[in-house]
């Protein structure tokens, strides 16, 4: 007997925007400091499926799925070819040889729109879940990453799919795992090392604040958290 927390039904996203002829999603990570500062990275993955999107054929899961630990099993995917960076230089480009742009201005302004809707899209996530104490609770001395996946339509809206609180840092292989150590680096200095009276500055690195719970407790005199290296 299942209970109501075994399944979650999701509507299919539809028609997807395609990159090269595939469906992709986009995989950003966010890091979540003290009780509760959010920051997102820049360098947001876009992760795309090995085989060519067919909208009415759904037996090939391989052309829907785009999770890259289900993708990595077809033998049509190839890291260099499906994960790449969103940003304007690797999708931008590949934007404007689809002809889903007409220039690479064009392109760069949909990936920077894309990414501004993520921001705000994450900052609402965490600001409707600040006291949701039971399934989510920012303390004061801690920091957590976030890996949030999100599709995009054909006509640029953006959705949520989901939110992971153990991300797979393994998404990036080894072609673009530096990401990976840039989040590592700049969450040094957002959770770590930043001088109290800089908390909330809105740019760390590759990080930007997105959002800040403005009456959030404080056990620290100073206001800053307690944490240090040693």
């Amino acid at each position: 007997m299942y209970s109501l927390t075994d399944r979650v039904l999701q509507r299919y996203i539809s028609p997807p925007l395609l990159l090269r002829k595939r469906k992709f999603h986009i995989r950003a990570y966010a890091l979540a400091v003290d009780s509760i500062r959010v920051y997102l990275s820049s360098q947001a993955l876009a992760l795309c499926a090995g085989t060519k999107y067919a909208a009415g054929d759904t037996t090939n899961t391989f052309a829907h799925i785009t999770n890259t630990a289900y993708q990595d099993l077809d033998p049509n995917f190839v890291e260099a070819d499906c994960v790449r960076l969103w940003n304007d230089e690797d999708v931008a480009r590949l934007l404007v040889k689809d002809k889903t742009c007409r220039t690479h201005k064009e392109a760069c302004d949909r990936v920077h729109h894309v990414i501004s809707e993520i921001e705000q899209i994450t900052g609402e996530i965490f600001r409707a879940y600040k006291n949701e104490f039971g399934v989510f609770a920012p303390i004061d001395g801690c920091f957590e990453h976030y890996g949030l996946d999100f599709v995009v339509t054909e006509d640029w809206k953006v959705y949520l799919l989901e939110l992971n609180p153990g991300p797979d840092f393994k998404q990036t292989g080894d072609r673009l795992s530096a990401v990976i150590g840039n989040l590592m680096s700049d969450t040094i200095d957002a959770a770590l090392l930043m001088d109290p009276k800089d908390a909330g500055q809105e740019h760390i690195g590759c990080l930007k604040l997105v959002y800040e719970n403005q009456m959030r407790p404080s056990s620290n005199t100073d206001g800053g958290i307690s944490m240090r290296l040693t």
